[in-house]
């Protein structure tokens, strides 16, 4: 994660959200690639960008990895436990 922007995550997000459409649109591949990749992708750079609005920019995300890696999986875990409570909510309102 070393030396990402503010502007450069958005830039990384709105490039896969492009590929992806691309994907769903045709059916020419340039490369060994996936819907799927793309998805998971975006959410990586989310996380990142979450990351980064709690601790500032930084040149250098190295100086203290495992406090970096605690906030990866803690906003990776308030997603998942997002993405269960609306799942929750959809199957009580007769969805899914």
């Amino acid at each position: 994660m070393e030396g990402f922007k503010a502007s450069s995550i958005t830039d990384q997000i709105y490039i896969k959200v492009n590929r992806i459409r691309t994907l769903q649109m045709t059916d020419k591949k340039m490369v060994d690639e996936s819907e799927e990749d793309e998805f998971v992708a975006i959410v990586n750079y989310s996380i990142i960008g979450l990351i980064q609005l709690e601790k500032g920019l930084a040149n250098d995300f190295n100086e203290n990895k495992e406090e970096i890696l605690g906030l990866y999986d803690k906003y990776a875990s308030e997603a998942k436990a997002l993405m269960e409570r609306k799942i929750m909510i959809t199957v009580k309102h007769g969805g899914i």
